[in-house]
């Protein structure tokens, strides 16, 4: 199936708790833009700062979407890590993810090899691959090996800025594999090179402007979209990235979904009016 628009969603934070209200409602307006399903606890839902019963309140809080959902399940404790793919095959998600484990930038790829193999054998996986993120770049040789020695990895989240890099999976492991592009800039790309869909944070803000990326099938108007997200984006890492996710959201969709949880602060007022300017600006222009 081609052009799938999943979104890592945002986690809603109000005095650093989650509000599950909010996030609901986000979620609902993301769904009638035109998103097909949701990343929930990436990266980009500031997942390291999740406790493991705040992880599960979000998983069970969107149980009646459970179809619609891969399930990001990663973390330093492997022991966790196996409990949540648990959870994520008891709710019958999609699929579960899992990132490598950011911290150990150095392990040997067999101990990769090993922690996928366990991951994998609970539900079927795909592999969130972000190597700036941690230290570890996933290569198709690397998954052939974690499958052929029993592992079910059955797709990746490819957050590399190479299209090239994206297409190898596909041309390894054919159209059975599942082939998501990570970076918000390759929106374009990945509706053109014969990958299956994105998982781009710009969803939470514009997901009309994914969402017609991929209706249309002129290239101009097309990139005319994708140069908009490009500017979004590059605005938004003006002042930190994590943060201006949640401003972008109630500049340009109208809806409050709280704050980030420190130690991503709130942005301060000023950056917050600033950056919203900004954001319409480039909407209208």
């Amino acid at each position: 199936m081609r052009n799938l628009k999943f979104s890592p969603v945002i986690t809603p934070f109000v005095h650093n708790k989650i509000d599950l209200t909010k996030l609901r409602y986000h979620v609902n307006n993301l769904f009638s833009k035109g998103i097909d399903g949701l990343f929930l606890c990436g990266s980009t839902s500031l997942c390291p700062s999740l406790s493991f019963e705040e992880r599960k309140s979000l998983i069970s809080s969107l149980d009646d979407l459970s179809e619609r959902i891969i399930f990001q399940v990663g973390s330093l404790n492997l022991e966790d890590t196996l409990k949540f793919a648990k959870i994520g095959k008891h709710a019958a998600v999609r699929a579960i993810a899992a990132y490598p484990p950011y911290y150990y930038v150095n392990i040997p790829d067999y101990f990769l090899e090993k922690y996928y193999i366990k991951i994998s054998s609970v539900y079927p996986t795909f592999i969130y691959n972000f190597p700036q993120a941690t230290g570890h770049d996933i290569s198709p040789s690397t998954i052939k090996r974690i499958n052929d020695s029993g592992g079910n990895i059955v797709g990746v989240k490819d957050t590399v800025n190479d299209p090239a890099h994206m297409l190898s999976f596909k041309q390894e492991f054919g159209d059975s594999f599942t082939v998501f592009s990570g970076p918000d800039f390759l929106v374009m790309n990945a509706a053109r090179i014969g990958i299956d869909g994105v998982v781009s944070s710009s969803t939470n803000y514009v997901p009309e402007l994914i969402t017609a990326i991929f209706k249309s099938e002129n290239l101009k108007e097309m990139l005319k979209l994708q140069m908009k997200i490009t500017s979004l984006v590059n605005i938004s890492r003006r002042f930190g990235q994590l943060s201006a996710n949640y401003v972008l959201v109630k500049a340009l969709q109208g809806y409050d979904v709280g704050s980030p949880r420190e130690p991503i602060f709130p942005l301060q007022e000023e950056q917050q009016k600033e950056l919203s300017e900004y954001a319409l600006k480039i909407i209208r222009g």
